[in-house]
């Protein structure tokens, strides 16, 4: 769920869940958690 503040407002939207986005990508399994694991490094 993503909270936003607008003008007075709170906005509420659903976020997709990785399980909303399964066979959405181009990417193979292996590479998606390849990518997956590149970016936790980069936090």
């Amino acid at each position: 769920m993503r909270v936003e503040a607008e003008g007075g407002r709170v906005i509420l939207t659903k976020v997709p869940s990785l399980f909303d986005l399964a066979g959405t990508s181009k990417l193979s399994r292996d590479e998606a958690f390849e990518r997956l694991d590149r970016m936790r490094e980069e936090e």
